[in-house]
């Protein structure tokens, strides 16, 4: 998708979350908007990236600039996709999240694992650096979450 641009808002009635989508240059930008909880929003965000890992894309910024809440299930939510884009050779970063969010990751010890940036921009530079290729079960052993 080198060189494309395309951009949707999806809007789910019922939900307090809400997801911008805009695909550029072969990452995927996600940006949240609202309350990512256990209630009406589980499994939007992992069934927006599957279907975007279906069509090809593997790079992922996902923006919680605008997400002033994020339970013990959308943390579980975006630990899925984290794995999901590990399995599938790609890479997700994350920008913003509020101070109450990463406390919560912190507190989780996830910071270790999640790649959090300051901006869209960084954060899509870090998810195109070539990663090592991963070629023995011992060496996927090692990588963050391998025991989840």
């Amino acid at each position: 998708m080198r060189g494309t641009q395309n951009r949707y808002q999806k809007n789910c009635e019922g939900s307090r979350l809400n997801i911008d989508f805009e695909n550029s240059d072969d990452v995927a930008v996600l940006t949240l908007r609202g309350r990512f909880d256990s209630d009406k929003s589980r499994g939007l965000v992992r069934s927006e990236v599957t279907r975007l890992i279906g069509d090809g894309t593997k790079l992922f910024v996902i923006d919680f600039s605008d997400v002033p809440y994020c339970d013990s299930a959308g943390t579980g939510e975006l630990i899925t996709v984290f794995r999901s884009l590990q399995n599938a050779g790609g890479a997700m970063a994350i920008v913003g999240p509020c101070e109450r969010v990463h406390r919560l990751w912190r507190n989780v010890r996830l910071l270790a694992v999640f790649n959090i940036f300051e901006d869209v921009e960084e954060a899509r530079a870090f998810v195109r650096q070539p990663k090592p290729v991963r070629t023995t079960n011992q060496e996927k052993a090692q990588t963050p979450l391998a025991g989840i």
